[in-house]
């Protein structure tokens, strides 16, 4: 009982409130309109923007002039009301001021609210075209600092460091609340303009400041490394990673792990760069992978050693063919002497004449005599030519001829047999019959080792027999991977057709693929409505793969917005939105894009508001 009483206490109470809101609302209408614009005047002035919006707005319905003084006072304070409370019409009311009042003493101003409005809502570009139209005579103190720094990080956006800097340098230094950021990103642009020094100045100013107590450290610690002071970024390092933000840790135990590695003390660089692999795996670079490869390997860790001498064979050339021959030798380590072989190999074919590449030559042949078997004839023709090369050292030369003898011993050669059988005019069937196994073999050692070139030879001649029809149909596939993989699109389109249109293609696997590889080839030449057909019927298929499948939905609404026909690709990139996924951020961020192009501005806006709020570390955010 008492608990209905207090319910119909609260009730009665809403409905005063209500009552009490309305007689007010009626009470400023019949207001004259001067009592009304002092009313809105002295709202504004007691910062509740709210409700002197709204009279303000109500003393300019009313007035049947809408060129007096009052007016235009009015208009101003209305749009500076919507601008504080960041109503989406705010930049509305500004354009529209400057349209009516084109004279008007509040024009800087508007300007200026306008300009910091576009950059609140990081449309950079159209904050540096507003800011540049604002004359900084007309502002006051307190807007010229904020000027000069939001125009300052509006060119900075456009790569315009040096007009920039200039900016930032005068309100640096300045006790203007944008003091300390715009020492920050002049600090920032002098140290990616590597004038190091500078850098070290500005960044000076606000060492102590709390917003940036975690990140100036980190560019220290870039600045000494750059100046090759490493004991000073170890230090430093060890100093302020315990109390590191969690994604700034990972690069100070890259800096701290490089440093120890540049000193040659791979223990101590050991659990940094392990530290640093646990959180960035998926992003270290190739020469970056090298380091640690080479930090486990001296450490005698070769499974993690392995791991990165992979990722680092895509460096540039002396990095990666160490990396191969590194990783030879850690498949020695771990009883795989095969893929020792393949690395050893690799390093080899890199560079035939330096030191590393006689060295990974050696250690191939002396692999290749223990393992004896077919592939010793292709270390027989490595090592015969190497010794027969005139521009390699002669110790090393001599040495690969010690070893030469050792490899004519129960050997047999893919290519060797290849042309053995075509010599023989592969008349039998039998000889058909391994011709096409060994090509198809040959051609997929080549395709592993992304000799696509050479792959596509071999290739072809698995196709010249139909001993098996399977490998036929997978080297008509594969033909057009090739291809695909060498740019050369028009022909693995033609490839991928051939094999669709083969008999007995539908039983092979790689059926329903193809139609998505036959897609992507159209997709390559731009020729947008033939991928939209082949990714439709690849959809059709209902092929088991949900990556594939979101990948084929994503670039049909990508060839839609190519062709500029937004409204078809709306729904695609729906799909994919609808499917989440690591190309869903992608997919929101063109949707918005379409929208922006079909002049809907406020379906984009709440596009990219979902953007931001469901993927905040979206690159498309940043």
């Amino acid at each position: 009982m008492k608990i209905n009483c207090c319910k119909s206490g609260i009730l009665i109470l809403i409905l005063l409130g209500i009552l009490q809101g309305i007689q007010a609302q009626k009470t400023d209408f019949y207001q004259s309109p001067g009592k009304l614009y002092r009313k809105a005047i002295e709202l504004y002035q007691e910062g509740n923007y709210g409700a002197a919006g709204q009279m303000f707005d109500l003393y300019i319905n009313r007035l049947p002039e809408k060129q007096n003084l009052k007016a235009e006072n009015a208009a101003y304070y209305a749009a500076e009301s919507a601008v504080k409370l960041h109503e989406n019409d705010a930049l509305v009311r500004l354009s529209r001021f400057l349209s009516h009042y084109p004279e008007s003493v509040w024009t800087p101003a508007v300007k200026f609210s306008m300009g910091i409005t576009y950059f609140n809502n990081r449309r950079y570009s159209q904050a540096l075209k507003v800011f540049n139209d604002i004359s900084e005579e007309k502002l006051n103190a307190q807007q010229r600092s904020e000027y000069a720094y939001k125009k300052g990080y509006c060119l900075l956006k456009r790569n315009k460091t040096d007009e920039a800097m200039a900016l930032f340098g005068k309100v640096m230094g300045t006790k203007s609340p944008y003091a300390v950021p715009a020492a920050y990103y002049y600090g920032y642009t002098q140290y990616e303009l590597k004038n190091y020094e500078g850098a070290l100045k500005a960044f000076s100013l606000i060492k102590d400041d709390p917003r940036f107590r975690h990140t100036i450290p980190i560019y220290l610690m870039h600045i000494y490394y750059q100046q090759t002071a490493y004991n000073e970024v170890i230090a430093l390092g060890k100093k302020y990673l315990p109390a590191a933000k969690y994604r700034l840790k990972a690069e100070m135990n890259r800096l701290i792990a490089n440093s120890f590695y540049e000193l040659n003390d791979f223990a101590g660089a050991l659990p940094y760069f392990a530290a640093y692999e646990k959180t960035e795996r998926s992003n270290i670079k190739p020469d970056e992978a090298y380091r640690l490869g080479y930090t486990y390997f001296k450490n005698r860790k070769y499974a993690e050693a392995i791991y990165n001498f992979q990722g680092a064979a895509n460096a540039d050339e002396t990095v990666a063919q160490n990396a191969w021959y590194y990783l030879g030798q850690c498949y020695l380590k771990t009883a795989q002497p095969v893929a020792a072989q393949n690395a050893f190999v690799s390093a080899y074919k890199m560079n035939k004449t330096n030191e590393t590449g006689a060295q990974s030559l050696l250690a191939y042949a002396r692999v290749s005599i223990r393992q004896k078997g077919d592939r010793n004839r292709d270390a027989i023709t490595l090592v015969q030519n190497f010794v027969n090369n005139s521009g390699a050292s002669q110790t090393w030369r001599s040495e690969a001829a010690a070893l030469l003898a050792q490899l004519y011993v129960n050997t047999h050669n893919n290519m060797a047999a290849l042309s053995s059988i075509e010599k023989s005019g592969v008349k039998q069937k039998s000889l058909q019959v391994a011709y096409q196994k060994l090509a198809f073999t040959q051609a997929t050692d080549f395709y592993n080792r992304r000799n696509y070139s050479r792959a596509l030879t071999y290739f072809k001649k698995a196709t010249k027999y139909s001993s098996d029809p399977k490998i036929r149909l997978k080297s008509r596939y594969w033909e057009g991977n090739s291809y695909y993989h060498l740019r050369q699109y028009s022909r693995a389109a033609q490839a991928y057709k051939v094999f669709l249109t083969s008999r007995g293609a539908t039983a092979v696997s790689l059926y329903t693929p193809a139609y998505y590889d036959l897609a992507y080839s159209y997709f390559k030449l731009k020729n947008y409505s033939q991928a939209i057909l082949w990714f439709k019927r690849f959809l059709n298929r209902h092929y088991n793969n949900p990556s594939m499948t979101t990948d084929a939905q994503l670039r049909i609404a990508d060839s839609y917005t190519l062709m500029e026909n937004y409204g078809q690709a709306h729904p695609w990139y729906q799909k994919v939105i609808a499917a989440g996924g690591r190309n869903a951020d992608y997919a929101l961020y063109e949707e918005a894009f379409c929208y922006g192009a079909q002049t809907q501005f406020s379906k984009k806006i709440k596009v990219l508001q979902q953007l931001i709020r469901q993927y905040p570390r979206s690159f498309y955010y940043t």
